[in-house]
This record gives structure tokens, sequence and C-alpha cells, in this order.
């Protein structure tokens, strides 16, 4: 046993002397410090991939990150600031810059941060600034002015970053290039915006010459001009965008030509506030004729007129306090929603298509709608979907027009599926929306709801000529056409537990004063039900919750 346990101490002796005979690598994620412009070039020199250099002090230097290089800049609440005449940081390489701190420019015609053609940029943190800026309009700089960040790589700002100026010469960034012949290579310049603040320059963000920008996120403003100047390609889908009294647009469009400038804006969300309030334009323009701004979604306030501008915006979606209907697409568009606001709902496959608004129809706080075509500022309701019309029809033969509801349940969706997800996204005075039953009658018993074979009037379509029930309607039945549904009742006593046919139709009378098929109209006069001065909020529910509902009492079939 003792022999055992020395060969055993021997041979771990003889793995210790070996491991520690072994020279042993840095590992990966290092994290350096550089208290100063010296500290800080040696270990941008020393470091591998995907080493951290965090700052310990604030200092002047002007570094440029090698093409090998890939390195994260933690400034931890510290302020570099560029040598004279000089890029703060000139990035050739692969870098992210993280948490508080600036990250500051003092030179004219120089940038806080510059991300070179091939480059990769990621800023997670902090501000970028240029605090000598001193731009004073368009055409005069100052002595000291330029962007606070270019970008002729690829870049990616997210959350948590700042950038500002107070100047009015310069953009605040600039996404490619100002004069387009110096990128030989062709090669857009690519920025994406997930989040941030950014604030002032001539224009907040200029998407220059091979420029690429995409917006998710963000909050935007400016005082001089516009908050988004595109030139070629730009796709915004989220974000506020708002200006001072003093700018002329909320963005700007502009076309040069179809390599480099294509002036191709297309916007799909994000809030868009225009100066005083509202009062000023969403829309500005430079460049000659050509490009487009086409718009599907996000929330407007502001004058939509583009009079003699060289593109004209295409409308299929959004929200507007200004009638957009000169701009919509195939005049497919409701220009009605809540008090002072214009809501437009493509026409396709999952949406409502709402047809012939000419302006803003609005009883209080809350849309409504007519469905008369001859009536002024008519909006006719077009849902895509199949109508399930519960008739309350009376043991004797005639309906109850005041008693019923009318809904369109989408294709291959249940009535229980429908109301499923409009009481899940929507509160109609604290009740859930249901399909109510008809007022009791004396000597009957509501059996419920039950399939039935109808003949309407031809000369008055609110009687019938014949009918018979049934089978009981199925809520969990997929809705693929029209339906008609009918109230059953069963004679007290009868024990049948079966429908009572109606013996005596109610029949129209010669000058009874029916109303033809042809005038189907919701006046402003009926009185509606929990969804009757919803058609506006109808077309708006199909397109959050892919429903839509008419929703009126049976004032006449």
């Amino acid at each position: 046993m003792k022999k055992r346990r020395l060969m055993l101490c021997s041979i771990i002796s003889l793995i210790m002397v070996f491991v520690m005979a072994v020279p042993m690598t840095v590992s990966a994620d290092t994290v350096r410090v550089a208290g100063d412009a010296t500290a800080l070039a040696n270990e941008i020199k020393a470091a591998q991939k995907g080493d951290t250099i965090k700052l310990t002090a604030s200092f002047a230097a002007s570094i440029t990150i090698p093409a090998d290089k890939n390195i994260t800049l933690d400034l931890n609440g510290q302020t570099l600031t560029n040598e004279a005449g000089n890029h703060t940081i000139t990035n050739e390489g692969t870098l992210t810059i993280k948490g508080d701190g600036t990250v500051d420019n003092v030179s004219h015609a120089k940038a806080a941060v510059y991300n070179k053609q091939g480059a990769t940029a990621t800023l997670s943190g902090g501000k970028f600034t240029r605090s000598k800026e001193t731009g004073k309009s368009d055409s005069v700089s100052g002595g000291n002015s330029y962007y606070n960040i270019l970008n002729q790589g690829e870049m990616t700002i997210n959350s948590g970053v700042e950038v500002s100026q107070t100047g009015h010469f310069s953009s605040l960034i600039d996404n490619g290039w100002y004069n387009g012949s110096e990128n030989t290579a062709k090669i857009n310049a690519k920025l994406t915006i997930n989040g941030g603040t950014f604030s002032g320059g001539l224009n907040t963000i200029k998407n220059d010459d091979f420029g690429d920008l995409t917006i998710k996120d963000g909050k935007f403003s400016n005082t001089s001009g516009a908050v988004v100047l595109n030139w070629n390609i730009a796709n915004i889908s989220g974000g506020s965008f708002e200006v001072a009294d003093s700018a002329k647009s909320v963005i700007a469009n502009g076309y040069g030509n179809a390599e480099m400038d294509k002036g191709e804006l297309t916007i799909t969300g994000g809030t868009f506030t225009a100066s005083n309030d509202g009062a000023g334009n969403i829309f500005g323009y430079t460049g000659s004729n050509g490009g487009f701004v086409k718009i599907s979604g996000g929330t407007f306030d502001g004058d939509l007129n583009t009079t003699g501008y060289p593109y004209t915006p295409e409308i299929s979606g959004g929200e507007f306090t200004d009638d957009p209907g000169q701009y919509v697409v195939n005049d497919k568009a409701v220009l009605v929603l809540d008090k002072d606001e214009y809501l437009v709902i493509y026409n396709d496959d999952d949406y409502a298509c709402v047809l012939g608004a000419t302006h803003k129809a609005v009883r209080g706080d809350r849309p409504y709608y007519y469905l008369d075509k001859e009536d002024a500022g008519q909006v006719e309701l077009e849902p895509l979907g199949h109508s399930v019309d519960f008739y309350a029809m009376q043991p004797e033969g005639s309906i109850d027009y005041e008693q019923g509801d009318s809904i369109t349940v989408p294709d291959g969706k249940s009535v229980k599926e429908f109301l499923a997800i409009v009481n899940e996204e929507y509160e109609f005075d604290g009740k859930a929306y249901a399909i109510t039953d008809p007022k009791a009658v004396d000597g009957y018993k509501f059996l419920g709801w039950y399939n039935g074979t109808a003949k309407w009037n031809e000369n008055d379509d609110t009687k019938l000529d014949s009918f018979a029930y049934g089978e009981k309607f199925d809520f969990d039945q997929k809705i693929t056409k029209d339906t008609e549904v009918f109230a059953a009742w069963e004679k007290v006593g009868s024990g049948s537990n079966e429908p009572t046919q109606p013996g005596n139709l109610d029949k129209p009378s010669k000058d009874n004063g029916a109303v033809a098929k042809a005038d189907k109209s919701a006046k402003t006069g009926d009185d509606f039900n929990l969804f009757a001065v919803g058609g506006v909020a109808l077309a708006a529910i199909i397109a959050m919750a892919a429903v839509a509902i008419t929703g009126r009492r049976h004032r006449q079939r």
C-alpha cells in the first residue's frame, strides 16, 4: 500500500512540474487600462481580439484602431478629447464603445468618431460631442464646424448613446460621402440606429451619397433643419422625430442620380411632429425630380402639403392630423380617426379596405362612419371577412330589428375565436363583448341561435316571405361565407325542445314606407350599439387584431 501511494505522489509531482514549465498564454477578453495618451496608444497596440481598454482618467488623445484589431473601449465615466487638428477616434478595424463618458472633438472639420470604409463600429454607450462647435447657419461655419460622427463603413448605434451639438452649419451625423466620387469602391455606408438620443446640427441625421440608413428607434430633435435628410436609401420603422419652430420640415428627401443619390425613403413606423405644435411641414425636399417617399405606418402631426416638390408621397397606412387623401395609394384609405386624426389602412388580404372618404368626420371624441355613398364626407366600410348576422326572430315570425348583432369575422375563424380576440385587446365600458340574447317573450322559452333558410321579400328586405329553422348554430364553426343566424323559441309546455316554426310571417304592405335594398345606410340618427360609433375603430381593430366588427343593431337588413 505504501508503495502505491508513493508512486501516485510521484506521478502527480511530475504533472505539476510539466504544467508549470509550459508557457501560459494571456486569456481572451482581457481588460486593459489607460490613464493617458501614451498608455492608450500602447494598449491599443498590444490588445488582442476581444480585449477591453478601460479609461481611468480624462485626457487628450487622437487614436486609430488598426484594421486587424477588434477592441472594446470602455469610457468609464471619463472624457476623451482629440489632439489638435485630428479626429478623436478613427476606426479602421472593429470597435465597440461602451460605458458612461464622453468622446469630444474641438477641431474644425474633424469628428469625434470617424468610421472608415471597411471598418465596423458599435456604439452602445457614451456621449459624442463637439464642445467648441461654432456653426452659425447653413452658410456660416464660424471657423469650427463638422459632424460629430462620420460613418463610411458599417455602424450600429444602440440605446444609451447621446449625440448632440449646438451648431447650425454641419449635420450631427453623416452617413456616406459628401462627395460620392471619393467612394471609388462604390460600397454603401451602412448605419443602423436601434436607439439613443440625437439633437442638433444643420440636419440631425444626414444619409449622404452611397448611404444606407436604418432607424428602428431613438429620439431625434432639431432646431435648424430636418431630423432626417435622405439622399440615398433610408428605412424608418420607429422612433420619435421633432423639430422646433425655426425648422422648415421634419424629414427631407433628395434625389441626385440612380447610383448614389437614389432618394428612396420608406417609413413604416415612428412619431413625427412638425414645428409650431404640428402647424409646420412634415415633408421637405432637395435635389431634382426623382426618388420616392413611401409611408405605410407611423403617426404624423403636421402639414402634408408637397405642392411643387420633386416627389409625391405614397401613403398606404398611418395616422395623420392633415388630410392625406391626395397621396393615398389607389385612393384606398379611411380618413377618419379620433378627433383630429386620420387613419389610413391599406387594402390587402389582412386588413379592412375603407373607400371614398373626403374629409374627417367626428362625433365628440369618438369616430363614427356613414355607409351611404350619397352622404357628404361618407366613408364606405368594406371589411375583408364574412358577415354573421344574428336576427332576433320572434315566435310569430317577425324580426325585432332593435335587437340582434352583426359582426364581421375573418375567413376561417369561428365566432368564438373572434370574440376572444376582441375581448383580449379591448374593453367596452368594462364589459366583455358578447352576442346578446333577445328579450324574453311571454309563453315561450328561448332555445338559442339557429341556422335558418330565409327568403327575403323582394320589395322590403326587412321582411320574410318564407322561413324554416335548420340546425343549432355552432359558435366554434369556422366561418367561410356570409351567415344568417336566427333566434329560436319553444312554446312553454310543449316539451318538444325543438324550435317552434313561425307561422304568420310579417308581410309588407304597399304603403308601409319600406326601405329598398339599395339603401342600407347607417345614418347619424341611428341607435348604434357598442360599436356603433366605431366604424373606423373597426378598421383599427382589424389592423391590430386582424378582426372587424360592424356591430350595429339591425335597423334594417
